[in-house]
């Protein structure tokens, strides 16, 4: 029923703990795709000796990036169901079982979303992620009330003509692509929350691309929120504006990035902020805003 999609580089360091997560599951109507995005080191070797389960499977790429190598996982999918794992990432022993009964109740729905941990690799300090007015039960939300609380990509599952229908992860936005796919989904099909913490996002891990300089990434991921924007908003337009909180929820994000620029006296990023945004966008605010 569910086809793992697992994107792959340089990550010798921590796919076993990801791989042993998967093949714990109390659901065990699976498939495991691993996309080796280029990989210089040696993840497949130990994949290899981990397991030779005949539900495994390995895709080569050369480097193209994490997008492209979860729309390649998906493509070679072969069931309906989508659930994203990064290689420094795990679940709980039941998060697929869970999952599955949030299908069951909600057949309709296009994406599901579990809360779920961020664990700190360096420090060790876990953090809760969870909608606490959704917690402990299944329901079917507006995801845009509090997106960045209800998703994250190793706790997200897709039903794969959804995503198939909005073009999978847009490889042209380097950053924040997981958002925009979700985004678009959210627009188009029902969301279901299961507010049951069976997800680890591991952060400060080595080779993870969040671990980068603060301010540089700072300003790389405003700059990609923005390109989310533009393509959400197109979207969300073109399907008769009928969700209103994506708008609010658009225009909370975006003054939140100015304030950042302005805060840093950053009229350099201000200006390309002001070339990338959609001028449409712009429209939505007050003239004096």
């Amino acid at each position: 029923m569910f086809s793992v999609v697992i994107p792959l580089f340089n990550k010798a360091h921590t796919i076993e703990r990801t791989l042993k997560s998967v093949f714990n599951q109390t659901f065990t109507n699976f498939e495991i795709i691993i996309v080796d995005d280029g990989s210089t080191d040696n993840s497949i070797e130990i994949i290899n000796k981990l397991t030779n389960d005949i539900r495994l499977k390995i895709i080569k790429q050369k480097n193209q990036g994490v997008s492209v190598a979860r729309n390649n996982g998906v493509r070679n999918a072969q069931y309906e169901y989508i659930a994203f794992l990064d290689g420094d990432d795990k679940w709980e022993s039941k998060y697929l079982e869970t999952i599955h009964k949030a299908i069951k109740l909600y057949p309709n729905c296009g994406m599901v979303c579990c809360a779920g941990y961020y664990k700190d690799d360096i420090t060790k300090n876990t953090i809760l992620r969870i909608a606490e007015k959704y917690k402990g039960r299944f329901t079917e939300i507006n995801y845009f009330e509090n997106p960045h609380v209800f998703s994250h990509t190793s706790a997200t599952v897709i039903e794969k003509n959804v995503f198939n229908k909005v073009g999978g992860f847009p490889k042209e936005i380097l950053k924040n692509e997981d958002f925009a796919l979700f985004f678009s989904i959210a627009l188009i099909k029902p969301t279901v929350y299961c507010g049951f913490p069976l997800s680890y996002y591991y952060g400060n891990i080595k080779g993870q691309a969040t671990a980068r300089n603060r301010v540089h990434f700072s300003t790389e991921s405003n700059l990609a929120v923005c390109k989310r924007f533009n393509l959400t908003y197109k979207l969300w337009n073109s399907r008769g504006r009928s969700n209103e909180t994506f708008i609010v929820y658009l225009k909370y994000e975006f003054r939140h990035i100015m304030l950042w620029a302005l805060k840093q006296n950053d009229f350099d990023e201000i200006k390309l902020i002001l070339e990338i945004i959609d001028n449409d966008i712009l429209k939505l605010f007050p003239f004096l805003e």
